[in-house]
């Protein structure tokens, strides 16, 4: 059960979101987690009048990850998983796990999948519970996704919005659906790059467009996590944390804040020959 905090005087409580969270074999957890909460606390320092805030990683695993299945499988044998100082408990809630530190500092990890469309174009199901197959149509992806209460991104990658997908973005931004789905900036798109159109676009519609880290499969990629994240003037209570969150997600009534570190660009280039070379 999650305690309510206190509100006294000016002090708000901030929820805040990484929405893009991949956990790879060669991420070292302990650091991933003591980045993450560093990473949150800096965001965290730099609200207006807030000193607390309730930190949440939205976990997209592709088909070959299940670290969330994986984890919660041990935690119903071994009641706590332990990494060096952290260790992951149960909530009340299936969908959400939470890593503590030995100084009860908080994580709260939120199940989710990351899906490859026939367009090869990706859509981020944040709070899924359930796998959704790769290679369906973009929008008959979309309709699943909403179809079991989660809530659909499609997040920037690489080239991947230019061209013939671009415009199948494009025209998607133009439809019926887009009142029910955001767009996802990510920690991995370089500065040197120009904003992409759609971002424009979306702004212009009223489409949300949500910051998340999308650390690559390198090491040390893990201390990225938590640059990258929106921030809500809210605070979670003691009912499930994954539907609560994904509330907030898809209620476009709610303002929130972002933040968001683009990658340098040097470090994109030597990213991008490492991520070929380990082909």
């Amino acid at each position: 059960m999650l305690p309510v905090s206190t509100r006294l005087n000016s002090v708000i409580i901030m929820i805040i979101i990484d929405t893009h969270v991949h956990l790879y074999a060669v991420y070292n957890m302990a650091f991933f987690f003591d980045c993450a909460y560093k990473n949150f606390e800096v965001v965290t320092r730099h609200q207006a009048n807030s000193s607390s805030g309730q930190f949440v990683l939205m976990l997209t695993e592709t088909t070959r990850h299940n670290w969330f299945s994986e984890t919660t499988t041990r935690l119903k044998a071994e009641k706590v998983v332990i990494f060096d100082r952290w260790s992951i408990q149960k909530t009340n809630d299936k969908n959400c796990i939470c890593a503590v530190s030995n100084t009860n500092e908080k994580l709260f990890i939120i199940k989710g999948y990351q899906i490859v469309t026939k367009e090869n174009l990706e859509v981020l199901a944040l709070g899924l519970d359930a796998r959704i197959a790769d290679g369906l149509a973009l929008e008959q992806t979309i309709a699943q996704v909403l179809r079991v209460g989660s809530m659909p991104v499609l997040p920037w990658g690489v080239g991947k919005w230019l061209g013939k997908r671009g415009r199948i973005i494009n025209n998607l931004l133009n439809s019926d659906i887009a009142s029910q789905i955001a767009l996802g900036d990510n920690g991995g798109r370089p500065g040197i790059f120009p904003v992409p159109e759609q971002f424009t676009t979306a702004e212009q519609l009223g489409i949300p467009i949500f910051p998340g880290t999308d650390p690559l499969p390198l090491a040390s990629e893990e201390k990225k996590v938590g640059r990258c994240c929106l921030v809500y003037q809210k605070e979670l209570d003691d009912q499930p944390i994954s539907h609560q969150v994904i509330q907030l997600l898809k209620n476009r009534e709610i303002e929130f804040k972002k933040k968001i570190v683009l990658e340098n660009n040097f470090r994109f280039l030597v990213n991008q020959l490492l991520l070929r070379w380990q082909k």
